[in-house]
């Protein structure tokens, strides 16, 4: 078994020249398996011509029908179309069985069966335009059989009575071997193929999870370090200043892309079967509002909220709500207020929906980046009212993490008007003890 095993990776390895791509490699052991489970079948109706089929036309056929059959692999190291190769293969077969059906009766030869396995062969080898090709193929000549059987055509019947038993014997035996072995190998081959993916998924997530933190690790010292600087400032000369405040524009946007990136990891990875429980939202507006206070105090922002003391309950997930879908509109609505601006923040029943409502008055944006401001192939990041620096990534994941709580959101905005975005949530009554 293991010399056996030690041949055919022998093989393998000399066909594929140490290519790397999984899939290609997966071909090639469909494309050998079948070679090697067809194989003995064909060469057994070349032995059944040869014995008992008086006209040795389908013997010279089939034996070099059969050759080409099993050196079909080899064309692998002159081309890489796995179609090409495939195609070779399943003509030498259909070529093989139509000359053996043609003078064994014809349309009544029970070879045809065998016409069957030809589009399986060509699906799982090379995919779902070889299923189609072979079985229009198989399709066409297995008519042509048909119209000659119905025309009168007379086919010779020149395989003996023995010839038939052992005819029959293979297509009962071979039909069920060959399926069960072809499937087989190919279900083995896609569990081998689905397993090394997730391995290498994992690998990366472990490998973006370090990243991340270390990148968290060293924004965070620099953030320290630069708050030392800050408090000499006054002693150091205006170049190193200027320096200083470079670095600190530099680390403010690597922890903004930080952010996002693990806000899109969490969209990805950790919100699946994540269960929506009831929150009070005015507590979570309350609450990013006093983490937002030092940003809020500083560009003299007028908050216009109305509902702080209320208890209005949406479904959804505290700490996405919270830190990735309020925290992010607010910021986005002071990022783009001019200063002594407001921010009006609203909270709207509809049906089962409870609409949160936030609006500025600020620059506003343009047509063609509110066009974009949902994907994130397009860059869509700029400065604030006072050159904050941003992502362009936000709205992609607040809009995310709304629909991860089967919710809608709506963004209006006009250039130098503002902007207005509606997140609307589903309610939910609040548990009760």
């Amino acid at each position: 078994m293991i010399f056996l095993k030690s041949c055919y990776l022998s093989i393998f390895n000399f066909i594929i020249k140490k290519q790397s791509d999984r899939l290609r490699k997966r071909q090639v052991h469909t494309l050998l398996m079948s070679v090697i489970t067809t194989s003995p079948l064909m060469w057994a109706y070349v032995a059944v011509a040869y014995f008992s089929i008086s006209s040795k036309i389908p013997f010279y056929i089939g034996a070099t029908t059969s050759l080409i059959h099993l050196l079909s692999p080899l064309l692998l190291r002159v081309t890489s179309n796995i179609f090409i190769v495939t195609s070779l293969l399943l003509t030498s077969g259909v070529v093989h069985q139509s000359t053996f059906a043609f003078f064994s009766g014809g349309f009544e030869s029970e070879i045809l069966i065998w016409f069957g396995i030809i589009p399986l062969l060509g699906g799982i080898i090379a995919g779902k335009d070889a299923a189609l090709l072979w079985g229009f193929i198989v399709i066409l000549v297995s008519s042509s059989f048909l119209t000659g059987h119905y025309l009168g055509f007379e086919y010779p019947h020149d395989l003996s009575e023995q010839g038939h038993f052992y005819s029959h014997f293979l297509l009962v035996l071979g039909w069920i071997s060959v399926t069960t072995l072809v499937i087989h190998i190919f279900k083995l081959l896609l569990e081998r193929h689905d397993f090394a993916l997730e391995e290498e998924t994992r690998k990366l997530d472990n490998l973006l999870r370090i990243l991340m933190h270390d990148m968290s690790n060293s924004i965070h010292i620099m953030k320290g370090t630069i708050s030392l600087l800050e408090k000499d400032i006054e002693k150091k000369p205006e170049r190193e200043r200027k320096n200083l405040a470079t670095i600190e524009k530099h680390n403010s946007f690597l922890a903004e892309t930080l952010k996002s990136i693990k806000s899109m990891y969490i969209i990805k990875k950790d919100l699946k079967d994540v269960e929506l429980s009831s929150i009070n939202i005015c507590s979570s507006v309350n609450y990013i509002l006093t983490l937002l206070e030092q940003k809020i105090s500083d560009k003299k922002i007028h908050i216009n909220w109305q509902h702080r003391d209320e208890k209005i309950f949406v479904q959804g997930i505290p700490h996405i709500l919270e830190n990735q879908i309020i925290q992010n509109l607010l910021t986005n609505a002071i990022k783009f207020s001019k200063e002594s601006g407001e921010i009006l923040i609203q909270l709207e029943k509809s049906e089962d929906k409870i609409n949160l409502i936030i609006q500025d008055f600020g620059i506003g944006m343009p047509v063609t980046l509110l066009a974009n401001i949902f994907n994130p192939s397009v860059r869509t990041s700029r400065p604030g009212t006072q050159n904050e620096a941003g992502t362009g990534l936000g709205m992609h994941i607040v809009k995310n993490f709304v629909e991860e709580m089967k919710g809608t959101i709506i963004l209006n905005s006009k250039e130098n008007e503002g902007t207005k975005v509606t997140v609307s949530l589903n309610t939910l009554s609040p548990n009760t003890p």
